[in-house]
């Protein structure tokens, strides 16, 4: 495996991990917020749209090193977790 395929091969890894945690820790404090402090208004959904951004930059690193739109696709995927895995799957299977 060449040294681009295993830069690529990194971001793709960390930019799942940077998804995967954002929104699991966005779901347990907001049903920790809901059932346990009866809160409803959470900042849950903030957390997982601030959790994307650095799904965003590695998304960002890897379309780079692919030599696709890298800013076009990074600015797609800082707009939430759901535009983050449609690009994530994108550069994984395009």
């Amino acid at each position: 495996m060449d040294s681009m395929a295993r830069a690529a091969s990194h971001h793709e890894r960390r930019a799942a991990i940077w998804l995967a945690t954002g929104v699991a820790l966005s779901m347990v404090i907001g049903l920790t917020l809901a059932f346990g402090f009866n809160i409803d208004n959470s900042p849950a959904p903030l957390l997982a749209w601030v959790g994307s951004w650095g799904a965003a930059w590695h998304l960002y690193r890897r379309a780079r090193l692919q030599g696709r739109g890298a800013w076009l696709l990074g600015g797609f995927a800082m707009l939430g977790p759901v535009p983050a895995v449609l690009v994530h799957l994108w550069l994984r299977w395009a």
